[in-house]
């Protein structure tokens, strides 16, 4: 099964991730890294690790919790990141 997202695409995380999933972040925008098959080889393409907006990296998404808002959207990260620095800045 062909993966459902991409690297560099931008998604919006689901309110409702079940509560097998309650440590993941929700309701959230995020870039795609990579999905497990893509980095470790075999199968599971549902499986995605994320760079989330205002927190930074989190693993494993399942598909079924991402909408696609844009394709190829990589230059978010470093924005986001700038972002969070500033803030912990502005904190510290």
């Amino acid at each position: 099964m062909p993966a459902r997202f991409h690297p560099g695409d931008l998604v919006r995380i689901s309110k409702n991730l079940g509560a097998a999933a309650r440590y993941l972040h929700t309701d959230a925008e995020a870039i795609v890294e990579y999905s497990y098959a893509g980095k470790y080889g075999g199968n599971e393409d549902n499986s995605y690790s994320l760079f989330v907006k205002g927190f930074g990296k989190s693993n494993w998404y399942d598909a079924n919790h991402l909408t696609l808002i844009e394709s190829d959207r990589f230059d978010l990260i470093e924005t986001w990141k700038l972002e969070m620095q500033n803030k912990e800045n502005k904190s510290g």
